[in-house]
């Protein structure tokens, strides 16, 4: 294999790519220019569908003595009523609700506060082979590997898009 050999195979990777390129930004253009045709239907109906939304949701507010047993019901195939929300907690500052807890409820502090220890991966990368050998961890795909990247990433984004389509 000669630097001229893997020249000709680059070259005919180019041109194929280039080929590529030229099926996806075509495909691309038919796509937005149907797209572009229905863009104001989907609007228009978006914007009835979020105005009978509201419509709904008003209703069955007023109606709240409709939905005590069962508290949801299904009408024309729309899933409506009423549920219990999960709730959430939220505190302005962790640091003072453990100190609280510990002052508070000194017996379940072990229970009410979670303590977390892991590796740092930033800190071990920094540690050398023999160093991380002796702490059981491994560097994975450190050495040389072949590279092969087209200059115009945008072409790439563009294929990227379309294999995950």
């Amino acid at each position: 294999m000669t630097l001229g050999d893997i020249e000709k195979i680059a070259k005919l990777y180019g041109t194929r790519r280039a080929a590529l390129a030229a099926l996806v930004a075509e495909c691309n253009d038919q796509l937005r220019e149907v797209k572009n045709r229905h863009v104001p239907d989907i609007r228009t109906e978006a914007d009835r569908v979020a105005a009978s939304e509201s419509k709904l949701r008003t209703a069955i507010d007023e109606g709240r003595d409709l939905f005590v047993k069962p508290r949801t019901l299904t009408l024309a195939g729309i899933l409506c009523g009423f549920r219990k929300g999960p709730g959430s907690l939220e505190w302005d500052d962790p640091d003072q609700v453990v100190e609280r807890i510990k002052r508070l409820m000194p017996d379940r502090a072990a229970q009410l506060i979670a303590v977390s220890e892991r590796p740092s991966r930033s800190d071990l990368a920094k540690l050398t082979a023999q160093e991380l050998r002796r702490l059981g961890v491994s560097l994975i795909e450190a050495g040389d590997y072949v590279y092969v990247r087209a200059a115009d990433s945008e072409i790439d984004k563009l294929v990227t898009a379309l294999l995950k389509e």
